[in-house]
């Protein structure tokens, strides 16, 4: 059994991450999936939210929403359709997309034309980014005590 995963993180215009990492934590159809060295095969559709990646002391975030995700012993492939470092995360828009998705949710109630599957994705996605965003900050806060 190795001791570090291989972990691909791909959208459909380039390669997000290829990494040597330690344990990997992603969102499936299932709830959240922990994936460590040594994990059985699996392939999995991936949800809107947060992976999380371990390499030695330190972790990497990124906001992942929509694909799939297909484990073998040593390594992790993930092909998403959206994915943002947690660097590169804009927190101002992000709340500002999560405000206008709120805001379009709580009046489809009596508004119909609208889109209430795609409100609900744009908040997903606003909430994730947020919740990358700040994991990567508490992160760095953690690394200068």
């Amino acid at each position: 059994m190795t001791e570090s995963l291989r972990l691909e993180v791909f959208s459909p215009v380039h390669r997000i991450l290829s990494e040597a990492v330690s344990s990997v934590y992603f969102t499936g159809d299932s709830g959240v999936i922990g994936v460590f060295p040594g994990h059985a095969p699996l392939v999995t559709t991936l949800k809107t939210g947060v992976l999380v990646y371990a390499q030695q002391n330190t972790s990497g975030f990124l906001l992942i929403a929509g694909g799939v995700a297909e484990v073998t012993g040593d390594k992790v492939i993930l092909l998403v359709d959206v994915a943002e470092t947690a660097e590169q995360i804009d927190t101002n828009r992000a709340q500002n997309a999560l405000e206008r998705a709120n805001q379009r949710l709580s009046s489809s109630a009596s508004d119909e034309s609208i889109d209430k599957v795609r409100a609900l994705f744009a908040q997903q996605k606003a909430q994730a980014r947020l919740e990358a965003a700040q994991l990567y900050v508490n992160r760095k806060k953690s690394e200068h005590h």
